[in-house]
């Protein structure tokens, strides 16, 4: 059962208590930026906060069924990669908005123990509020691996933000891979990393 089925379902309040959101290897992009060849899930707990609406006393989300629904090809085409592989933690900029028109980020633990293997899991789905000084703070602390220009022009028009652009393309012959892989590639678009400013709501949630 692939994941779209497996969403269905999820809606329909028909997967089992104990199932999880299997939607496959980690894509190569993010494997050739850091993270390990590992398969990619999602738990139901996660999945109900983040569809979810917030409102008094309930945290939720609001991710919208087709958001949720376009995950995949998102991971596979990111607009950002912000990250650190010494703490295994990811976040993945998209080019979907939420209701509020923020843009939609999706925060990813590598490596994490999940029965008797190990996986890339996503912990959170969300959109990030005051966006733009996020993008900023991270990129001065070296922690944006990877942007693709046009598509960060297309959060700049659709937003109105003020997103800083690369100043140059870097070219790494060596990736920095997450802790206990060995990952080596070549890419472009990729900026050193140096300290990690850690948010918990981004990373942990």
């Amino acid at each position: 059962m692939n994941y779209k089925q497996q969403l269905s379902r999820f809606y329909r309040n028909q997967m089992k208590e104990s199932e999880v959101f299997k939607l496959g290897m980690t894509p190569d992009f993010l494997r050739e930026n850091g993270m390990p060849a590992l398969s990619m899930q999602m738990t139901q707990r996660v999945a109900r906060k983040v569809t979810q609406p917030g409102g008094e006393g309930v945290v939720g989300h609001g991710i919208s069924r087709q958001i949720m629904k376009d995950i995949k090809r998102q991971l596979e085409n990111p607009v950002m990669i912000i990250g650190n592989p010494g703490k295994n933690a990811y976040v993945i900029v998209t080019d979907k908005n939420d209701y509020q028109g923020n843009p939609v980020i999706i925060a990813i633990h590598c490596n994490r123990k999940f029965e008797r293997k190990r996986v890339n899991e996503i912990k959170s789905i969300y959109g990030r509020h005051n966006f733009e000084k996020y993008i900023k703070r991270e990129k001065m602390k070296g922690n944006v691996i990877y942007m693709d220009e046009k598509k960060a022009d297309g959060l700049r028009q659709s937003g109105g933000l003020q997103l800083p652009k690369e100043d140059a393309t870097i070219v790494h012959e060596n990736n920095i891979p997450c802790a206990g892989t060995d990952v080596n590639g070549k890419f472009e678009k990729t900026l050193p990393m140096a300290g990690w400013s850690y948010y918990s709501r981004s990373l942990g949630e």
